[in-house]
């Protein structure tokens, strides 16, 4: 009887020992303090330990299990990818049959928040559209697109360029406007007031008239008289047998016989005779060579003479009544003489015979400026950014933005996407797998070392009430700590039976 009772007090200790132990990992929760004094064991190992314990779980969870290269693996498996190819597929479905515009659909998914958003998204693409124009760094970029498309544009024939219908109709419309231009009345008031300004401008001058006309124009005048000395010495004999011009003449003999002799001689000299005699002597003179040279020089003399003289003293010479009957010559005959229908005929007909004598419109302008491209394309750019800075650019990229994504917001993506579902969702599929693949070898570990998954883990035990944790702990150790308690009862019988023994031996 002795050796049972003390295997089964020494069992109860054993058990009550290692029952109170496993209670004591989580209880109690506080600090218990007697008398200001803490009392030992308070609070249980567990809630004592609890924050050491989050970091060392945290840590193992992180740095063993959830590792960077366990997460990625996870993620880039076949199950991941039939599973998201799946879903697009549903949703792909889902939209084809739906007929709502983009607009709505968005509306619904974003709710009150759309208004916002979308004009989050119109600022967005306004300010990155001008700045991606305005960036110094593209305008290269520019230069060299645009260049390119000028060289192709360029390389195309004459004949084809001449031959285009809509360059036809703009040529013959260009040929009736001067046409109808060179006849207006408005036209011919703005040569006038035209020529009149840079008449006061000329009359302020010091230049000559040798410094404003080219050398080229003075001597061509110069070398055309010279050669033209036979004629104008006839045409100074016939100038002089006109009625008027010879009735002046005569008067002038006339009157001078009376001033400068007595009246008996002056009554047997005709004034007639004397223009005959000089006429005649004068035909004689101008038939000579040499005397047609002299003419010529002295006509050229004088020309010289007045080349030198300043514009501003020769205008000065000629009144304001002859000046405005001058001008009004000048525009006459520029509009009646010199922008003839003929003429402006003709000149668009040598345009286009000069153009025709190129292989194409790249080497005619190659002919001007080996550089042509690009000057124009630099031109064009700085002039285009130019404008891009401005104000009126920045409001105007902001109308096209709104309309375009007014016109995207009206489409409906199920008529645009049409019937072949299966290829919409092959393309959805591989683009998003492209892009998924390069998030994980790319992105995907920094993302996962910011996460900091030890932290993570760490964070979340803390939230974790004692109460909760033990009962976790006693979820998945129930067993193992039910054999400990008994296991406690064995050797506290086994104890118990060995001390009655010993006593007994000794």
């Amino acid at each position: 009887m002795q050796y049972v009772i003390s295997i089964i007090v020494g069992a109860i200790i054993g058990y009550v020992t290692n029952w109170l132990a496993i209670k004591m990992l989580f209880r109690p929760q506080k600090e218990i303090r007697i008398a200001g004094k803490r009392l030992p064991f308070t609070p249980g190992l567990i809630p004592k330990e609890k924050d050491r314990m989050a970091a060392s779980v945290g840590k193992a969870i992180g740095e063993h299990l959830l590792t960077k290269e366990t997460l990625i693996e996870a993620l880039d498996n076949e199950r991941i990818r039939n599973h998201i190819s799946h879903w697009i597929g549903e949703k792909v479905r889902d939209f084809k049959d739906k007929s709502n515009s983009l607009e709505d659909l968005l509306q619904r998914l974003l709710g009150q928040r759309y208004p916002r958003v979308m004009e989050k998204v119109r600022s967005l693409l306004v300010a990155n559209i001008v700045q991606f124009l305005q960036a110094k760094e593209n305008k290269k970029r520019f230069t060299d697109v645009i260049r390119e498309f000028i060289k192709k544009t360029l390389m195309a024939s004459p004949e084809s360029i001449v031959a285009n219908e809509y360059l036809i109709k703009a040529k013959e419309f260009t040929i009736t406007k001067l046409k109808e231009l060179k006849d207006s009345e408005d036209l011919k008031g703005k040569l006038q007031v035209y020529i009149e300004k840079n008449i006061v401008l000329l009359e302020q001058s010091e230049k000559s008239l040798q410094d404003i006309l080219p050398e080229g124009i003075i001597l061509s005048v110069k070398a055309y008289i010279y050669n033209s000395r036979q004629d104008i010495c006839q045409g100074i004999s016939k100038l002089l047998k006109e009625p008027n011009v010879s009735n002046r003449f005569k008067n002038a003999i006339g009157a001078m016989i009376n001033n400068n002799l007595n009246s008996l001689v002056a009554a047997f000299i005709k004034p007639d005779t004397v223009y005959n005699k000089l006429t005649a002597v004068l035909d004689d003179y101008f038939k000579e060579d040499e005397n047609q040279r002299n003419v010529a020089m002295m006509i050229n003399d004088s020309i010289q003479r007045l080349l030198e003289d300043r514009i501003g003293e020769l205008l000065k010479k000629i009144s304001e009544e002859d000046r405005v009957t001058l001008t009004k010559a000048l525009v006459d005959m520029l509009a009646d003489n010199i922008l003839t229908d003929t003429v402006i005929d003709n000149i668009f007909d040598e345009l286009e015979k000069g153009f025709l004598a190129y292989t194409s419109l790249d080497q005619m302008l190659a002919n001007i400026n080996e550089n042509y491209d690009s000057k124009i394309a630099s031109f064009l750019i700085d002039r285009f950014q130019e404008y891009a800075s401005g104000e009126r650019f920045q409001l105007f990229v902001d109308k096209l933005t709104g309309w375009a994504l007014e016109q995207i917001g009206k489409s409906i993506p199920a008529a645009i996407m049409g019937d072949d579902l299966e290829k919409i969702t092959r393309v959805i599929t591989e683009a998003w797998e492209a892009l998924f693949q390069r998030f994980l070898h790319k992105d995907a570990q920094e993302i996962i070392e910011a996460m900091d998954i030890p932290k993570v883990v760490e964070a979340r035990i803390n939230t974790f009430d004692v109460s909760y944790t033990e009962e976790i702990i006693l979820s998945l150790a129930k067993k193992e700590l039910n054999a400990i308690t008994w296991l406690g009862a064995l050797l506290g019988a086994i104890i118990g039976i060995l001390s009655p023994l010993l006593s007994s031996l000794y």
